[in-house]
């Protein structure tokens, strides 16, 4: 399974939308708060107005939701944990082992 984001909603158009799955497409438009706001980011931090906090909790925890049902997130971990998959015996194993927690307490 794959992972969308919202930022494809604004490049699509009448020529590329075809590309994208119909039920992807309908999730992201759902999933969206229902008024618009400004994120601000600074480095590896974002921020709104205190207003709409709940909307980016809602937001974040959903983006994070569909990466660990996407094969990113085993990319990932298999990136950041080296060849502990093949190897248990990695030094890395810990990294593993903390990254397969996350991801079960995520579903």
């Amino acid at each position: 399974m794959g992972c969308y984001s919202n930022a494809i909603l604004g490049m699509l158009n009448a020529h590329n939308m075809h590309l994208v799955p119909r039920d992807v497409l309908e999730t992201l438009i759902n999933d969206l708060p229902e008024k618009t706001f400004s994120v601000y980011l600074v480095h590896d931090c974002f921020g709104t107005h205190a207003n709409y906090c709940e909307d980016i909790k809602k937001l974040y925890l959903t983006i994070m939701n569909r990466l660990s049902h996407s094969k990113i997130y085993r990319c990932f971990l298999e990136d950041a944990c080296g060849d502990f998959l093949n190897n248990p015996s990695s030094a890395r194993a810990s990294n593993l082992d903390l990254g397969i927690r996350i991801l079960t307490l995520s579903k």
